[in-house]
């Protein structure tokens, strides 16, 4: 699943636990060295609750061998410094939300977007040896979602891309594309999305 990093209902221990057991892990791994100190994340957690940040969502790297130590990534938020924060960068957010939704897409430009928007998931050799139905990435799941506006191609081929929603072709093969569970590979795939988009609305 995606990161959810808006919001606003805090994770109890127990639902931290469910999405990274690694987080509450209370020693070191095997295979660090004796200069190596531990510090629990859970404890970290508990300071932080302390200055008023919660726990929004939670995530651990799979793993098929350490077990219990793998990295794991934990996103916090404070209410409080989030509508403060908002309030400092709404000009900003609005501006770049009117000029993402100002530009209007030909149906060329949005099969260039979608063919460019595959190179933030797989790398070029794979595009060489992959087929996407473009026109499948471009399909949005929701009415509300539909426009040829930049903003709403862009958070369409995002849902699909990262979502999994989409199949391509490889060889002979058919294959439906699997959801991006791991939380680095969704960050690095959100922001190659978003940088494109940008190139588009400059």
């Amino acid at each position: 699943m995606p990161l959810n990093i808006n919001s606003e209902t805090f994770l109890t221990r127990e639902q931290v636990r469910t999405h990274a057991p690694s987080i509450f892990t209370t020693q070191g791994s095997p295979e660090t060295s004796e200069r190596y100190a531990h510090i629990q994340t859970d404890r970290i957690i508990s300071d932080m609750e302390l200055l008023g940040w919660g726990v929004v969502d939670a995530k651990e790297v799979k793993a098929r061998k350490g077990i219990g130590f793998q990295k794991h990534l934990v996103v916090f938020r404070n209410l409080q410094v989030t509508i403060r924060a908002m309030v400092e960068r709404l000009p900003l957010t609005i501006e770049s939300l009117n000029k993402f939704r100002a530009v209007q897409l030909g149906q060329d430009q949005m099969l260039e977007f979608a063919q460019r928007a595959l190179a933030a998931r797989f790398t070029d050799d794979e595009i060489g040896n992959i087929e996407v139905d473009l026109a499948q990435l471009l399909e949005p799941t929701r009415a509300e979602d539909r426009g040829t506006d930049l903003w709403s191609v862009f958070n369409v081929v995002q849902e699909k891309l990262v979502g999994g929603m989409f199949s391509y072709t490889y060889g002979n093969k058919t294959r439906k594309a699997r959801q991006i569970k791991n939380f680095k590979q969704d960050i690095v795939i959100n922001e190659k999305l978003y940088d494109l988009a940008l190139s588009y609305a400059a």
